[in-house]
């Protein structure tokens, strides 16, 4: 049976006027290439796109991630039953807030997940400035500010990578 269609085929094409095997040949040559160039163009764009991402990630948030946030949480202290050392990193997460405006008209969805996040953790912040904690509520604030940065970084880091 397949014999029968392929003797069908290549008799129909030998009926064609002025078929040329060469011909055709050079025409699937010149898609084949024109298809390898379109795929090329659209994977270039894409790791394009991921380096400038990726650029963009150094340029704004690898100093937060890795050592202004961290640096400011190692303020962080309990004496006299008052949490002190908060100014530093709500002045950081500030920081961290306006050096996101870009984001603001680039990735809207992004910036907004990102910015209410910081914003609570600063609301968090700035309201232990006046309270009064024991050793366990003390720890307790600690645990919930490692689960706030982390959830920050998870966010950006979800983000770049």
């Amino acid at each position: 049976m397949n014999m029968y269609f392929s003797n069908l085929l290549v008799g129909a094409v030998q009926e064609l006027e002025g078929f040329n095997i060469d011909n055709a040949l050079s025409i699937l040559a010149i898609i084949i290439s024109a298809g390898v160039l379109i795929v090329q163009i659209v994977i270039e764009k894409k790791v394009n796109k991921k380096n400038l991402e990726f650029n963009l990630f150094n340029d704004i948030y690898k100093e937060y991630l890795i050592k202004k946030i961290p640096e400011a949480k190692s303020f962080l202290t309990f004496s006299e039953s008052r949490v002190t050392g908060t100014d530093t990193l709500v002045q950081v997460l500030n920081d961290l807030r306006q050096d996101s405006i870009f984001y603001k008209n680039t990735d809207e969805k992004f910036y907004l997940k990102l910015i209410k996040n910081v914003q609570e953790f600063e609301d968090d912040l700035v309201k232990t400035m006046n309270s009064t904690y024991d050793n366990d509520e003390f720890a307790k604030f600690i645990n919930s500010t490692n689960q706030k940065y982390n959830k920050i970084s998870m966010i950006i880091q979800k983000k770049f990578f």
